[in-house]
């Protein structure tokens, strides 16, 4: 069992350093953090933890241990809980951390709180946040804010909301709004002009634009806005939608601590706490393992000259062997035609012998069950016949003895 931990262990932490090209002197470092991990009941083996590692480094990089070990257990976490796939929320995960500036932790715990409240209800929230994360980050918004913006429209489409903002900070970029500014009310015109100007963000502006279709007294006049504003985007959905596309609210003010809490629910349970009992003894016999390894090793190494030996010497002796068989497989073919041949014959002049037998007996059972029927009906009529007074003669012979017995019991009782 020890030996086969501490070759699990090692096959696992070859694949993660082929995978990542992590120095010697560096893996050490990840070894501690994969069976932190695997301690904590994450992963299935060691081999799938290290998997699941490599990928992170591969994604993010230069990253400490720490960040890796929260990043790990939080993605087998959304894994588990919410259905999310591993490798698209990693790169969500990443994103949020590039884009926005954010710890791992943080990343963590929006992803989380994104999927707890249903963001992830088409299974696209991670891919998404990878392609979209950027265009977010560079329109001024932060990263919370870009979650409740996906929120506030989201039960529309995460791909829809994301193109409508593509759409007008493309819009915004390129001329097509600034030509048609008079169109929108002053409050929309003076955050424009302040974008120009440095002093606000492109989100001000989405904020103020979106604020101006919502105020809208003539909805044909919203329809307008929000065709100029989103183009295809606003021409082709309602107005409801256009009208959502803000990042009001405090859906995702407090997430901090939200992948913690989820944890500290997912796994709280008998099953959970036995299953890392047995990992914890499982990790504890990889030392002796590993010590056990290197005498196996070279007892290999000093039998492998007696295997290759015995090898050289048997080889002659098993090619012999062969010739015999080969020799031998000819007149043993014979010899099962022949039986084969003689126990055909045999089942034939058995079965020749045995059809007549059973034909007289045949013959022979009908006139004896006549008989014993012609024999047996007299003999049970006459029992039947003698059964009536021989009844009659018992209970006449019983009756005094009855008597008798009857008058004894009587002082007796």
């Amino acid at each position: 069992f020890a030996v086969s931990a501490a070759t699990d262990m090692q096959t696992a932490m070859n694949q993660f350093q082929a995978a990542t090209g992590v120095a010697d002197d560096e893996l050490q470092a990840y070894q501690d953090t994969l069976e932190e991990i695997y301690t904590n009941n994450y992963g299935e083996s060691f081999g799938d933890v290290a998997t699941a590692m490599g990928q992170v480094k591969q994604q993010l990089g230069d990253i400490g241990q720490e960040d890796m070990k929260t990043l790990v257990e939080g993605l087998y976490t959304l894994e588990d809980t919410f259905g999310a796939d591993f490798g698209e929320t990693l790169r969500g995960t990443d994103q949020l951390m590039t884009q926005f500036g954010i710890s791992a932790e943080d990343a963590i715990d929006l992803m989380a709180s994104g999927m707890q409240n249903g963001l992830n209800y088409t299974d696209e929230l991670g891919d998404n946040v990878a392609e979209y994360a950027g265009k977010f980050s560079q329109a001024g918004y932060s990263a919370e804010e870009y979650f409740q913006l996906l929120q506030n429209g989201g039960s529309y489409n995460l791909d829809k909301v994301n193109d409508a903002i593509n759409e007008v900070t493309t819009r915004l970029a390129d001329g097509t709004i600034e030509e048609s500014l008079g169109l929108f009310d002053s409050k929309t015109q003076e955050t424009f002009k302040a974008w120009q100007d440095g002093k606000a963000t492109q989100k001000d502006v989405i904020d103020s634009i979106v604020n101006n279709i919502k105020t809208c007294t003539d909805e044909q006049d919203a329809l307008t806005l929000a065709s100029t504003a989103f183009g295809t985007m606003g021409e082709d959905a309602n107005l409801q939608f256009i009208e959502s596309l803000d990042s009001v609210g405090d859906t995702f003010d407090k997430t901090s601590g939200k992948m913690e809490e989820i944890q500290d629910i997912k796994y709280d349970d008998l099953g959970s706490m036995l299953d890392g009992l047995k990992r914890s003894l499982e990790l504890l016999a990889v030392p002796l393992g590993e010590a056990i390894i290197p005498l196996l090793t070279a007892l290999a190494e000093c039998l492998q000259p007696l295997v290759t030996i015995l090898g050289d010497s048997l080889s002659p002796l098993f090619e012999q062997l062969q010739e015999f068989l080969t020799v031998l497989a000819e007149p043993l073919g014979v010899i099962f035609e022949v039986a084969g041949q003689i126990l055909e014959v045999l089942v034939n002049l058995v079965t020749t012998a045995l059809t007549p037998i059973l034909d007289l007996l045949t013959q022979i059972m009908e006139p004896i069950t006549t008989l014993l029927e012609e024999l047996l009906t007299p003999l049970a009529e006459m029992f039947q016949a003698l059964l009536e007074p021989l009844e009659t003669l018992i209970t006449a012979a019983l009756q005094p003895v009855l008597d008798l017995v009857t008058q004894l019991l009587d002082p007796i009782t």
